[in-house]
């Protein structure tokens, strides 16, 4: 894990005031705007860039190149070292590179054996925007088909947001 969980959530006055504001106008205007690690997630789930790197079937070569990546510790890691782009264009150059590649049919699968699950309510959120026709964009520097999977396993959402 990342960063240490938690599960104290401050709405300010002005979230209220926006509150307020879009229940007098309708749902016209509403737009969710939401990150994806973390937030629609467990706080103790493993990040995006964290599957992968604890898949014990993929390459020796691609876990050792990007589990320094991960360690955010040890000082003068590449995880405390690089840059948001240099560390992110690092890993996806190692993903890339994984010889055998990863396939796209094994992620699904990938994913299940993590254990990440989507928040308490988080399900209720894509449905309800879903149904009301409400765009949700997921901002994440997360690996987007992890993030689909994630979502597609929800156990309650019915109505799949398009991402």
């Amino acid at each position: 894990m990342m960063f240490p969980p938690s599960n104290a959530l401050y709405v300010g006055p002005q979230v209220r005031q926006l509150v307020t504001d879009l229940s007098l106008r309708g749902l016209s205007e509403l737009r969710v705007y939401t990150d994806f690690d973390h937030t629609l997630t467990f706080p103790t789930s493993l990040e995006c860039h964290e599957v992968f790197a604890s898949c014990n079937g993929l390459p020796q070569a691609f876990q050792a190149a990007v589990r320094p990546l991960l360690d955010f510790e040890t000082p003068g890691s590449p995880g405390l070292v690089l840059d948001a782009d240099a560390w992110w264009s690092t890993y996806h150059n190692a993903l890339v590179a994984a010889d055998p590649p990863l396939h796209r049919s094994q992620i699904g699968p990938i994913v299940a054996s993590t254990g990440i699950e989507l928040r308490p309510g988080a399900d209720d959120l894509l449905r309800a925007c879903c149904e009301r026709r409400v765009p949700i964009l997921v901002a994440s520097a997360g690996i987007t088909d992890i993030i689909l999977s994630v979502i597609d396993t929800g156990e309650n959402v019915s109505a799949k947001p398009q991402l």
